[in-house]
């Protein structure tokens, strides 16, 4: 998903209303920050992990990370 795909998804909703992300095992939580970064795509072949890993140094691609 693109950030411009996001405001447009996002664009349908009143802006009064709070944003959740899951929590580490259940649950939800607040975002605790959002952050620039650059991902190496496609590293992590175990299911209990996200396949893509922030890597500044050898990077695919820049996105936009809500923790």
């Amino acid at each position: 998903m693109t950030v411009k795909e996001l405001k447009k998804f996002l664009e349908c909703y009143d802006e009064s209303l709070h944003v959740f992300i899951r929590g580490y095992e259940g649950g939800y939580r607040d975002p605790e920050r959002i952050l620039l970064a650059r991902i190496k795509k496609d590293v992590n072949k175990e299911w209990w992990n996200g396949p893509h890993e922030i890597n500044n140094e050898d990077y695919d691609i820049e996105g936009v990370v809500i923790e």
